[in-house]
């Protein structure tokens, strides 16, 4: 996951995989890196769920 970040253009700082969710921090430059971060993750994990 943390390597995903990266590629994403922002930093986890921790998370916490839950039964029925995922909490995450992440530390970002700007508001775009977070809604590219999220988008990539949420495509990653459809990809791995499908």
């Amino acid at each position: 996951m943390r390597a995903g970040a990266d590629r994403f253009g922002f930093r986890l700082i921790e998370y916490s995989v839950q039964s029925n969710h995922v909490h995450l921090l992440v530390e970002v430059p700007d508001r775009h890196a977070l809604t590219r971060g999220a988008k990539g993750l949420f495509v990653r994990l459809a990809k791995q769920l499908n």
